[in-house]
């Protein structure tokens, strides 16, 4: 071996020993991390529970998402959007508008079911969207 190889060789020799020490750690490290078994649980209630919500609203808004036509709530549109017959629905719009009962939709029965609500806006004014659902089968 020549002179100027045995220098570069021994002059790199700290760097190589701190990379296989780092190494080394990482490789530790990751081996306690995978055998701690971390399990992460998602709740898929909840993204039934907003899926179907947004479906309605989907269905029964006008030009922009959340922003509900009148005129589209209603028995036939609803059905319209639901028509598999998977899940049995009770919707509620209520408008806080006093001395009114709020208009309701249902298509099947569904007063048992899941329920979430959503904030949405009707001619301009918030409104409150209740969702109940449950599956038909």
């Amino acid at each position: 071996m020549n002179k100027k190889g045995g220098s570069v060789l021994a002059s790199r020799t700290g760097r190589y020993l701190v990379f296989i020490i780092l190494f080394s750690l990482s490789v530790g490290f990751s081996l306690k991390f995978i055998e701690r078994g971390e399990f992460t649980e998602v709740d898929f209630l909840e993204v039934e529970k907003s899926v179907i919500a947004n479906r309605v609203i989907s269905c029964i808004s006008g030009d922009s998402f959340g922003e509900i036509d009148e005129n589209k709530f209603n028995e036939a549109e609803i059905r319209r959007c639901f028509d598999d017959n998977k899940f049995n629905l009770h919707l509620v719009l209520d408008t806080g508008r006093s001395g009114l009962t709020p208009p309701s939709v249902s298509l099947g029965d569904a007063l048992e079911g899941e329920f979430t609500g959503r904030l949405v806006l009707v001619n301009g004014e918030k409104a409150r969207l209740g969702v109940r659902y449950k599956n038909a089968a």
